[in-house]
């Protein structure tokens, strides 16, 4: 648990990357977009479904963005 390692999505793109500028805009947008789903989806109704596939999208394409890139 307390050993340091590079294997956070963050700290893979910041390798392959090498700005920790670029990294840390796509995470505010990410940031924004996740706002948005979430305003969706308190929203209720077709909107919810909506905001919570927007979500789902996005922490797909996170979870990707390092083998994208890299």
């Amino acid at each position: 648990i307390f050993l340091a390692h590079r294997e956070h999505i963050y700290q893979r793109i910041t390798q392959t990357v090498a700005l920790h500028r670029r990294t840390s805009n796509l995470y505010y947008a990410a940031s924004a977009v996740a706002g948005l789903a979430a305003l969706l989806v308190a929203g209720g109704g077709v909107p919810a479904l909506f905001g919570a596939m927007l979500a789902l999208a996005l922490c797909a394409a996170l979870a990707a963005l390092p083998r994208v890139i890299g």
